[in-house]
């Protein structure tokens, strides 16, 4: 559905930790995001047709989804043609010191019909990363530094080059930290909102699998109460499932809340460090 044309803030969205900030910005209303796609992307379908894909006691696992709009501002001046923008909900909103963390979910993260160049690419960092071992990868997430306490971006320059699990850990507990203290309410809060969505993708989806999509997490640092949000998003590459379940991603999905788990368990030793 097509939404009325207005002004869109050319300012990038705090959701953006992946190397998509171009692609992602505030607007055009509060609380919603617009992401930069192309007009034929199958995202758009998706979206378009979502109560297809997903129950409605399931949506609460996506971001709000609320059109589509004309590429209008400068910044994207040149992609007018060929290009749309689909405006989500802004899963940073209502958060003062909003900290989102990235994970792209699969053992495999390319589509069945993707070009043989760009399969061979993304197996290729599927094996130089977690990908192919744990079926996810870190991309990308913002944390708040120890020394200064301000919000430093981790991005795909240093999480592409993770590769085994131990490094991998130590990311998302400096993630989930703020002044060297792992917030251990939130670690927790995080596991409870991951394993309501794995019980649902496991247990009651049985229409689509999804490659190259990103189970999204979000917390508040200056919020005293945990308050940590979970969601699917980048969904550009969705087919449907013609048997079973979508294994690719369940898998990397367990190993995930099984992660989390551990890091949590870390909370009964006082000693504990972010490093």
């Amino acid at each position: 559905r097509k939404m009325n044309a207005g002004h869109v803030h050319s300012r990038p969205s705090g959701i953006a930790v992946a190397g998509h900030s171009g692609a992602l910005i505030q607007g055009p209303l509060p609380g919603q995001v617009s992401k930069l796609v192309n007009a034929a992307s199958r995202e758009i379908a998706f979206y378009e047709s979502f109560s297809e894909w997903v129950s409605a006691d399931a949506s609460k696992y996506f971001a709000k989804y609320y059109g589509t709009r004309p590429v209008d501002d400068e910044k994207n001046a040149d992609k007018k043609d060929g290009f749309l923008y689909i405006v989500l909900e802004d899963l940073t909103d209502g958060y003062k010191q909003a900290l989102p963390l990235d994970v792209k979910m699969g053992f495999k993260t390319y589509a069945p019909y993707s070009a043989p160049n760009k399969a061979e690419r993304q197996e290729s960092t599927d094996l130089k990363s977690t990908s192919r071992s744990l079926g996810f990868r870190l991309t990308g997430y913002k944390h708040v530094k120890e020394e200064t306490g301000e919000v430093e971006l981790v991005g795909k320059d240093i999480t592409f080059a993770i590769s085994e699990r131990e490094v991998l850990v130590s990311h998302f507990k400096k993630y989930f930290s703020v002044s060297d203290k792992i917030r251990w309410d939130v670690v927790n809060e995080a596991i409870s909102e991951t394993e309501k969505l794995v019980q649902w993708y496991t247990c009651e989806n049985t229409k689509f699998e999804m490659y190259s999509a990103s189970l999204l997490f979000m917390w508040d640092a200056e919020n005293p109460e945990p308050h940590a949000r979970v969601r699917l998003i980048d969904m550009a590459h969705v087919i449907p499932i013609t048997e079973g379940r979508d294994d690719n991603v369940i898998g990397g999905m367990k190993n995930l809340v099984e992660m989390l788990k551990e890091i949590a368990k870390l909370g009964m030793d006082s000693r504990v460090s972010v490093s």
